[in-house]
């Protein structure tokens, strides 16, 4: 099964915005995707056209994609593939989301869909790091402001290691989702890297 995700450029307006995707849509048609995916941009719904042809999915997005109570409530649905659309405000942050999806592809769902968009600002959703992981193997990902991410994946998804151990997210993750909480992760250093 063709599975792509688009990652445009976050526009300014919301018809060039429309124009980006559909663009990047119509050449993931032409490339043979049956699946797209696109993270929501300013309020709208995310695109998850064809979704249910990889089986149940689970899609988290915000704070809920690299929450450890949200990622064990995924887990116990057993979903074939799990999308996570956690609007990354930094380069650390899109960094520490694909190590998490590399995780979650061996214990919660074995296809991992990362969808995100390009060109925030710093603080602000939008930094990259779409990807597709199979069974902990990162299989297509984005490499710049404006791309495609074109990936077949096996359906039925391959089976998941149920003795693996629950998630936990990276420090970088764990300190964005207590500063939205308006708490202070302990950590075993000075440094802040939220």
């Amino acid at each position: 099964m063709r599975v792509a995700v688009l990652q445009s450029a976050i526009r300014a307006d919301r018809d060039s915005q429309a124009r980006s995707l559909a663009e990047l849509r119509a050449r993931a048609v032409a490339q043979g995707a049956e699946v797209l995916i696109a993270a929501p941009v300013g309020g709208e719904s995310p695109l998850l056209d064809g979704i249910d042809l990889l089986g149940t999915v689970v899609v988290l997005e915000g704070d809920a994609a690299i929450d450890p109570v949200e990622l064990a409530k995924a887990r116990r649905e057993r979903p074939a593939a799990l999308v996570l659309m956690a609007g990354s405000e930094s380069e650390l942050q899109a960094e520490g989301v694909l190590e998490l999806a590399i995780a979650a592809s061996v214990s919660v769902a074995s296809i991992v869909i990362v969808a995100e968009h390009g060109g925030g600002d710093i603080g602000a959703p939008g930094h990259g790091g779409s990807a597709i992981v199979v069974a902990g193997e990162v299989v297509a990902e984005a490499f710049g402001t404006e791309d495609l991410v074109l990936a077949d994946v096996p359906v039925p998804a391959p089976p998941i290691d149920a003795s693996a151990p629950d998630l936990e997210p990276p420090l970088i993750l764990k300190q964005r989702l207590a500063r939205h909480r308006g708490e202070k992760p302990e950590t075993d250093y000075l440094a802040d890297l939220s």
